[in-house]
């Protein structure tokens, strides 16, 4: 099922949450107004320790971890500085929280602003349960203040949600997606377990449709800032500078599907892929005609690289979402059902940049940002890499 949602159209399970939780905060203790902790915006110099720190969260390969965070919060074509958060006890950082900035804009208004999505979020074990996560975001709340406007969330889970809603946070949508599953592919690759996420595919020409493993950024650009329609929402501001910074993102692997006409790329589909067995997001796409993207749309379906294939459904356009149903893809298949059962359907958030919100911050050019309709949010923009 796609859910044709509203600002009024809340996850129950969040708002029973946000309503217990809000009446828990008056109890929350913290130390870190003590002489033990100190908060403070985190520096060039901090990243080598912070990705120590995340080992505690990715893994033990703190020099990938350094490759990552440098690309991230250093080589952002958008920002000066890093975007950050850390908790320091004497020598020792002890928590890291980053941010992550991107341009969106409302087409045809002239209006532009820097997103600022939450993520990368650790705390070292030993100075858990003491706050400090929720008083980082405190923090970057007067940091980031008044230089940008907006917080959104797209990766919030059962661990971080509560905090979130602590700080003021409002449910957006729930982070929904519409699947197509081919069983015969998944009986074929999940036995394999491990493998290159690239070799289900098959690169070339075929017609009118190049498959590639590599981004083109000025094509890319060229057909994201001049699509066939463009509604009065806030809409990533994908330019060929946005492109190159982001394909470059370590680990990260992506395959892209341009349609062309007469030579030119006139849409295009980009996959975000792991290992065979594994889902594929479609994390963007854009198209100088409707056309263009339903044949792509349509190649893919038939050539079927991967078990599983998914795409956020609140995120097409009517005459998108119709062509997505008639090619098989389903919002209630058993997959979905299955990830709601088990609780982890969880709702994208957002607000305000502001330590106390008034009325009129949750609008931005008269859209209010607390409702789905004021946004078109493709999962590219997720800090999700």
């Amino acid at each position: 099922m796609i859910v044709e949602s509203s600002d009024a159209q809340l996850n129950p399970i969040v708002v029973l949450l946000r309503s217990f939780f809000s009446r828990q905060q008056k109890g929350c203790a913290t130390v870190v107004g003590s002489s033990k902790y100190e908060i403070r915006p985190v520096q060039c110099r901090d990243l080598r320790e912070v990705a120590e720190l995340l080992c505690h969260l990715t893994g033990d390969d703190a020099s990938r971890n350094h490759h990552y965070l440098t690309w991230k919060y250093l080589e952002n074509p958008f920002v000066e500085r890093p975007l950050g958060i850390v908790a320091v006890a004497g020598p020792v950082i002890a928590g890291f929280r980053g941010y992550l900035a991107t341009p969106w804009h409302i087409p045809d208004s002239g209006y532009q602003t820097l997103v600022i999505t939450p993520g990368d979020t650790c705390v070292h074990p030993e100075h858990r349960r003491r706050g400090l996560s929720v008083e980082m975001g405190r923090l970057a709340m007067r940091e980031l203040h008044p230089d940008h406007r907006i917080f959104l969330n797209m990766t919030a889970n059962s661990s971080s949600v509560p905090g979130y809603l602590r700080m003021g946070f409002a449910p957006l949508h729930d982070k929904s997606r519409l699947i197509l599953i081919s069983l015969s592919r998944l009986a074929r690759d999940l036995p394999r377990g491990r493998g290159s996420p690239l070799e289900n595919f098959e690169f070339g020409e075929f017609g009118d449709i190049l498959v590639s493993p590599d981004p083109l950024p000025e094509e890319l650009g060229r057909v994201a800032m001049d699509p066939a329609s463009a509604e009065a929402r806030l809409t990533p501001l994908s330019d060929d500078r946005f492109f190159r910074w982001y394909f470059r993102a370590p680990g990260a692997r992506h395959v892209f599907y341009y349609a062309r006409e007469h030579g030119r790329v006139t849409g295009y589909v980009v996959l975000r892929v792991a290992a065979p067995g594994r889902p594929a997001s479609i994390i963007d796409y854009s198209r100088r005609s409707f056309d263009a993207i339903a044949h792509i749309l349509r190649f893919l379906a038939r050539s079927r690289p991967f078990g599983l294939i998914w795409i956020y459904s609140f995120t097409p356009d009517p005459e998108l979402r119709r062509l997505l149903h008639a090619l098989g893809f389903r919002g209630n298949g058993p997959i979905e059902r299955m990830r709601r059962r088990m609780n982890r359907v969880w709702p994208l958030l957002v607000r305000p940049i502001k330590e106390q919100p008034e009325a009129e911050d949750w609008y931005v050019e008269g859209l209010d940002i607390r409702a789905i309709s004021s946004w078109q949010i493709p999962e590219i923009r997720s800090d999700t890499i």
